[in-house]
């Protein structure tokens, strides 16, 4: 399907929409649709007392949301993918900021964003590196775009760009999955509605740099240097989370945080690249994705009811939903990894992937340490729904549409893992990772794989996390004053604070040049933008070997044309009235007219003539009507140097003795301005047909000056200021 259409030229370059639907794609696809149905679902209840031009601004966003991010799944063209990636971004900024009354909420959505669109920059800039390596190798500047073609490139990584290009998209990546030092941004998106967190943070916007790292495994996943990024940073990310998380009272923030856990955990499974690593990355991102959306719609539904999302104040209150109990307790002992959950599959190959990892001493410990401190909330999540209640307090009544869809997550998640044999399940992620994995032995989820190494310290570290977890939930409780305590002063270690201060600063900065650059002195901007092409000129000039003299060819009607203009400058120059400043330019400008017509370019000639004429008037008239000061005051000093370096800077561009420009764009356009546009004149078959939107940008633009001029012939009375 053509996405560019260019005569018959788009199918020749490759200018289509590629769309693959592979067993990951279909995967990451249907994760995706289910997850977000039951958003939309519970969305009906939450959303229902908000005014309807805000349902009208949500939906429109979530619905573009999910859109974006399944062209980001399909997609195979990485130009497409990058749209597909700031959509989401964008997206996600009006979700985020979805409450946009509180300041608070505002400058939240706003840092998510610059820190999801930032990393986009160094992302857009890997895929062009990637890009220029693939058209090094043999691709057209289009196929160079299509993952396919690039995986096809034998020896990829043998390129000088490949590392380079690597880091800018691992960058990237890591920002969008909120990884250690960019985990900030995640716990500032706890100020969207439940909805937004349910669905962002279990299927979506965090995943989204991980759909790219299994799209990318082809080009980079056998190198050490994409094992060694993803282990190490992984790391970091799960360590720092996991103390995060320990810490939180807030259940959304408590999830938030356990979120930053499994993406550290995932990104370390995906740089193993191992199979059994494979393995445990797709079984966890499935039971994250069902025991997430389940926990975080849950706590919307307790913080409705209840007015709070507290744990610790939720434990004073008496549940009678035993729809929700039901839910919490599937998903919270999948996220604990209690037998016959898809949590507890996930827990074994996860531990099995680290015990033989090359570190396996220190990855066990940072994966073990993890899972206990989000298990240990996961009970404490779960304790909010024990029995003993101190009373009874007046609550809101809410819909059951806020707990089936989480109900929903956590039915399925327990049906595949009680019966993975029943359900496909097994023959399922069989075929996810034939397109994934290098090996493709088959996979089988059993509780028992026997005692042998490492399956018996999997076992152990299995028992421990599960007993770690409960004990730690009621030793938390036991001394409930002194960690309230602890936990208000230091709940944030997070990386925000000094984020914040850096983006702070560079914003000032930025400020500070704009206030240079756009200070409405139309003069300085003359300055700037003749001083810094000049200095580009120049820079390119400095590599040039040699220079010379052009011959001259005087004739006496060239001599009056070179004569009328300088004369037509100098008098601009000597003069301080505007009226006589504004004849003599336009005398030059005529002399100029004149020059182009005497060298056949009548083209030109006229749109010279016909610019002169215009600008003669419409600045006449606008320092009539505006009132402007008779005489005109000038540096005349600093004008005639800053006109001095453009002047010479250009003269030696006209000097320079040779210049090989190519010829590939020339050759293009002559060769087929008659087949494709079918017009003989090829400089305006270049500007009606190939460049269209540049003459249609300009006849807008003269469009504009039009009405411009208009107004200002038709303006009557007024004061001005």
């Amino acid at each position: 399907m053509n996405w560019i259409e260019f005569g018959q030229l788009a199918p020749a370059i490759g200018l289509n929409i590629s769309f693959v639907s592979n067993s990951v794609n279909l995967f990451f696809g249907c994760l995706v649709l289910f997850i977000g149905l039951g958003v939309f679902i519970y969305s009906t209840a939450y959303m229902k007392n908000y005014p309807e031009d805000k349902k009208t601004v949500f939906y429109t966003s979530l619905s573009l949301f999910t859109l974006a991010m399944l062209g980001l799944i399909f997609t195979d063209n990485l130009l497409l993918l990058f749209l597909f990636w700031e959509m989401t971004s964008a997206c996600s900024f009006f979700l985020i900021g979805f409450k946009n009354e509180k300041e608070e909420v505002r400058d939240k959505a706003k840092w998510a964003l610059y820190t999801t669109v930032g990393g986009g920059l160094f992302l857009l800039t890997g895929i062009v590196m990637a890009s220029q390596i693939g058209v090094e190798n043999g691709l057209n500047p289009i196929q160079s775009f299509s993952l396919t073609e690039l995986a096809k490139i034998e020896h990829f990584y043998r390129h000088d760009l490949f590392s380079l290009s690597f880091i800018l998209i691992f960058i990237g990546l890591a920002s969008k999955s909120a990884l250690f030092p960019f985990s900030f941004w995640l716990p500032l998106a706890m100020a969207g509605p439940t909805p937004v967190s349910s669905f962002l943070h279990s299927a979506t916007m965090v995943k989204a740099g991980f759909i790219l790292a299994v799209k990318l495994f082809p080009l980079y996943g056998d190198q050490a240097l994409w094992q060694n990024s993803f282990i190490i940073i992984g790391s970091l990310s799960a360590f720092h989370a996991a103390i995060q998380c320990f810490l939180q009272r807030n259940l959304k923030t408590m999830l938030a945080y356990s979120t930053s856990c499994v993406l550290g955990i995932l990104a370390i499974l995906i740089g193993l690249g191992a199979f059994k690593a494979h393995v445990s990355f797709i079984v966890f991102i499935l039971a994250h994705a069902l025991y997430k959306a389940a926990l975080f719609q849950i706590a919307g539904y307790l913080d409705s009811r209840y007015k709070t999302k507290d744990f610790i104040e939720l434990q004073k209150f008496k549940f009678d939903n035993k729809l929700a109990l039901l839910t919490v307790v599937l998903s919270t002992l999948s996220m604990v990894g209690i037998p016959l959950t898809m949590g507890f599959y996930a827990k074994e190959f996860i531990y099995y992937s680290a015990l033989k990892s090359s570190f396996p001493i220190l990855i066990t410990f940072i994966i073990f340490f993890a899972n206990c401190c989000m298990g240990i909330q996961a009970i404490n999540f779960l304790r909010v729904f024990w029995p003993k209640k101190e009373k009874r307090l007046q609550t809101s009544e809410v819909s059951t549409l806020l707990i089936i869809p989480a109900f929903a997550y956590s039915l399925v998640a327990t049906i595949l893992a009680i019966a993975p044999g029943l359900t496909n399940l097994n023959i399922s992620l069989s075929a996810i990772l034939k397109n994934f994995s290098l090996s493709n032995p088959a996979v089988t989820l059993k509780l028992w794989h026997g005692l042998a190494y490492p399956y018996d310290i999997v076992i152990l570290l299995s028992v421990l996390t599960i007993l770690i977890s409960i004990s730690g939930s009621f030793l938390f409780s036991k001394h409930l004053d002194k960690f309230t305590i602890f936990s208000n002063r230091y709940h944030d270690f997070s990386l925000w604070n000094l984020n914040k201060v850096l983006l702070d600063f560079y914003l000032g900065q930025f400020k500070k040049l704009f206030s240079i650059l756009q200070n409405g002195n139309l003069r300085q901007y003359l300055i700037i933008t003749l001083s810094t092409v000049a200095g580009l000129v120049l820079i390119g000039l400095l590599k040039v070997e040699s220079y010379a003299l052009p011959s001259l060819d005087f004739t006496i009607t060239k001599a009056l044309l070179y004569s009328g203009m300088l004369i037509g400058l100098f008098l601009t120059l000597a003069t301080s009235r505007h009226y006589r400043v504004l004849i003599y330019f336009a005398i030059s400008g005529l002399f100029i007219a004149l020059f182009f017509a005497f060298h056949s370019a009548m083209d030109v000639s006229m749109t010279q003539l016909l610019v002169e004429s215009l600008s003669l008037f419409f600045i006449f008239f606008m320092v009539k009507a505006l009132g402007f000061e008779y005489v005109v005051r000038t540096n005349q000093l600093a004008n005639f140097f800053i006109s001095l370096f453009f002047g010479l800077t250009f003269l030696a561009f006209y000097l320079i003795e040779k210049v090989n420009f190519s010829s590939l764009a020339s050759n293009f356009y002559k060769d087929n301005s008659y087949l494709l546009a079918k017009g003989e004149n090829i400089v305006n078959v270049i500007l009606v047909d190939f460049r269209a939107l540049d003459t249609f940008g300009e006849v807008i633009v003269v469009t504009i000056a039009i009405i411009g001029v208009g107004s200002l012939l038709t303006k009557k009375g007024g004061q001005h200021e």
